[in-house]
């Protein structure tokens, strides 16, 4: 089976080790990590990612801008992007999948499961665009 290229941009280190550990134990994703939010661009270039994982919050550039970015480049604008943050907590009402900008947001730290769901819902819904 195809794996899918997963890039996560986020400056925490330790964070997107283990999401990259956990998008490769899963077997269905090749992940790729750019802690430095002013080289996002072009590793995403380099990199060619299917879906893209963003932090909201971070040095060098705010992921909200870096969206903004990967979304007015043709190579790119058809990624889907899922937002994370630890602005938002998990326990929250309406806790579920939330929308910024059209982009789903996940709260940090999030389970394997509900981030897995969340990159094969993005998935599906762009292959059937």
């Amino acid at each position: 089976m195809p794996t899918n290229r997963i890039l996560i941009i986020d400056n925490e280190v330790a964070f997107t080790e283990v999401v990259k550990l956990t998008l490769e134990a899963s077997g269905r994703y090749e992940a790729h990590v750019e802690n430095d939010a002013s080289r996002a661009m072009a590793t995403a270039h380099a990199f060619k990612p299917e879906l893209i994982l963003l932090d909201m919050v971070m040095t060098g550039g705010g992921g909200g801008a870096v969206a903004a970015q990967i979304k007015s480049e043709p190579e790119l604008k058809h990624v889907p992007i899922v937002f994370m943050t630890a602005m938002v907590a998990r326990n929250e009402p309406n806790r579920g999948e939330r929308n910024i900008a059209g982009h789903p947001l996940l709260a940090k730290p999030m389970r394997a499961s509900e981030l897995l769901g969340c990159i094969e819902r993005q998935l599906a819904r762009r292959d059937t665009r």
